[in-house]
């Protein structure tokens, strides 16, 4: 394989997307090669590419790189916007549950409840013999003790489905208490809190 600076220089003079994302993700060691490259050289590779194009160059992007591209890409001055990061949500799930899954635990904190909260709502079951289900898609943990609704029924919430399934399996506590955080936190507070972090790694 080339080394890195010659094929850095191979990425810079590729004639169209379509050979960039070869070059991407042909090479061997290509996870080590994307994931030694700077954010902004990253992100502007998968502009260059297109976003929906890129699920296979996603799996091999390092958390922090996603996070890093995420905070050029979702924010409106200092508001966090849903409709800058469904795209970003949908490449990811494409990429798989596991992809997904990893990369939404690597959000910051305040980030991830954010995503939760646009999605879904959770409300515990105090008595689950007197409990009326809602007539909204909904999710019954598997303790009884919780249900977990999607209001919109929004093919968007597709991303966050997948999430939580996929984390339900994988730690089921720490499912649980996160959707508990998520629907006690306040808007304001998780868009103060995000966008201090944005700013500090910026």
């Amino acid at each position: 394989p080339p080394p890195f600076g010659a094929w850095r220089a191979q990425l810079e003079q590729a004639e169209n997307g379509a050979v960039l994302l070869d070059r991407l993700i042909s090479p061997h060691d290509a996870a080590e090669l994307v994931q030694a490259l700077p954010v902004d050289d990253l992100y502007g590779h998968v502009l260059t590419i297109g976003l929906a194009d890129c699920t296979e160059l996603l799996t091999l992007a390092s958390g922090e790189q996603v996070r890093g591209m995420l905070d050029s890409e979702i924010w409106v001055r200092d508001e966090l916007s849903v409709e800058r990061l469904d795209p970003w949500l949908t490449a990811l799930m494409h990429a798989g549950p596991e992809t997904l899954g990893r990369w939404m635990l690597d959000l910051d904190d305040e980030i991830l409840n954010w995503v939760i909260k646009r999605s879904v709502r959770t409300v515990v079951i105090e008595d689950p013999e007197d409990f009326n289900p809602p007539e909204a898609e909904h999710v019954t943990s598997p303790d009884g003790r919780m249900c977990v609704v999607f209001p919109e029924g929004e093919p968007r919430d597709l991303p966050v489905k997948i999430f939580l399934d996929w984390l339900m399996r994988e730690d089921s506590l720490l499912c649980l208490n996160l959707l508990l955080g998520a629907e006690a936190a306040l808007d304001s507070v998780l868009q103060e809190q995000a966008y201090r972090w944005r700013t500090g790694r910026m």
